[in-house]
């Protein structure tokens, strides 16, 4: 079997190359802040009747089924 060349050049190499990724780190605390944030931010437009709020899963389950 022939050794097939891994490292081909073409448009998409960018798109597909995991290697080649840049990663960033998030710390704890700036997670935190985010879950925080976002937390408030729901309970803000639950407040403003632009969310629901359910008592159990089936109930949002139906809720889910009739959209």
């Amino acid at each position: 079997m022939n050794k097939i060349e891994t490292e081909t050049d073409d448009e998409l190499r960018a798109e597909y190359d995991l290697k080649a990724l840049r990663v960033r780190k998030v710390g704890s605390e700036r997670r935190r802040r985010e879950i925080l944030r976002n937390a408030k931010a729901g309970m803000e437009e639950i407040a403003a009747g632009k969310l629901k709020s359910f008592s159990s899963v089936d109930d949002l389950m139906d809720s889910l089924s009739q959209d």
